[in-house]
């Protein structure tokens, strides 16, 4: 068994991060809550689809154009604020993951790649995963590929966990080996979001954890 899972909030509570990040690293050099929602998301077109990302390099010299605003110190602020971020890291998800083996695990997170892999980084869970894939596109399309490049058995089975709907709706490559997980924490910014094609829904972590081992799915704990 291997299993796909997402890093914003589902094992990190980005909606609590996103509120000190504001405060403690725009807010506090000049930059307005205007300010941060104006230049907060990026777009970009690709096979007919267009997708928003956030990008913090760009925001970040959107907004050094203000006069009031603290280029340098902004820059800086940000560098410091990224480093340790553990205690955005919700506690039933550590405890699921050092449950499993780390060759079992993938992380899988859209977005900007450089600051996707600097809050994984910051929150220090890297070494729990067999490999860490970023992209700016459905995760299950980033799940589908990564199942091609390996060697799994055709009988062994696979779990993604996700909070968004639109990320766990299946590939016809995927439908019959993959076993979805959406994940509806009472802190996540899209606990009030429905998903009407996932096998299980869940609140947290250990739910899902006591879902494998009531339906027997063959995982190691």
């Amino acid at each position: 068994m291997k299993i796909f899972i997402d890093f914003d909030d589902v094992i990190f509570n980005t909606g609590k991060f996103k509120e000190d990040f504001l405060d403690k690293v725009f807010i506090k050099n000049g930059a307005t809550r205007e300010d941060f929602a104006k230049t907060y998301y990026y777009f970009f077109k690709k096979n007919n689809q267009v997708n928003k990302y956030y990008d913090p390099k760009k925001q970040i010299e959107a907004l050094g154009k203000k006069e009031y605003v603290n280029k340098d110190k902004l820059k800086k602020d940000f560098n410091v604020f990224m480093q340790d971020l553990k205690k955005y890291v919700f506690r039933d998800a550590i405890c699921f993951l050092r449950k499993n083996s780390k060759h079992d695990l993938f992380l899988v997170s859209y977005g900007d790649p450089l600051f996707q892999k600097m809050k994984i980084n910051g929150a220090q869970i890297s070494g729990l995963f067999e490999k860490i894939i970023v992209g700016r596109f459905r995760k299950i399309d980033l799940i589908s590929r990564e199942v091609g490049k390996r060697n799994f058995s055709q009988d062994e089975k696979l779990i993604a966990i996700d909070d968004l709907p639109k990320h766990l709706r299946k590939t016809r490559e995927l439908k019959k080996r993959l076993i979805t997980f959406h994940l509806k924490r009472p802190e996540g910014r899209y606990k009030n979001l429905t998903c009407g094609y996932a096998d299980y829904e869940t609140k947290n972590l250990k739910e899902v954890s006591e879902i494998i081992k009531k339906e027997k799915i063959q995982i190691k704990f």
